[in-house]
């Protein structure tokens, strides 16, 4: 996943609700898409659910946009299981839900860990 990548996630998230789109800080946002890889090549994180929500949580916290930050970062996310043959399957009762525990992720009231406990039951291979 690219830093274009998620700058169009960003487009489209804000366009779809009709918000200004800009991009702040091109350095955070770059900073914020190496930090899976960043786990993974130096600190030996393999798990693919956990460095999905590090990239998440990254991309959040960098606030890199004007507007639509944390849904650019959940969006990533799912980018970047989707790259790695995952798909986040949760029932539709479940996404308010799932949202608001990412915006807890994103103020520092859960921890990587503890969002991906929460999201993990719900990542499935992708189906061919």
């Amino acid at each position: 996943m690219t830093a274009d990548d998620v700058m169009a996630l960003n487009r489209h998230a804000v366009q779809i609700t009709g918000e200004n789109y800009a991009l702040l800080f091109p350095d955070r946002l770059q900073s914020a898409v190496e930090r899976a890889k960043n786990q993974f090549r130096y600190a030996g994180l393999e798990d693919l659910f956990l460095l999905a929500v590090h990239c998440m949580y990254a991309v959040s916290k960098a606030h890199a946009f004007e507007q639509g930050n944390k849904r650019a970062a959940f969006q990533a996310g799912m980018l970047f299981l989707h790259q790695n043959g995952y798909e986040l399957r949760a029932p539709k009762h479940l996404h308010q839900y799932l949202a608001a525990q990412f915006a807890d992720l994103s103020a520092d009231l859960l921890t990587v860990s503890d969002y991906t406990a929460i999201i993990d039951p719900y990542i499935e291979p992708i189906e061919l």
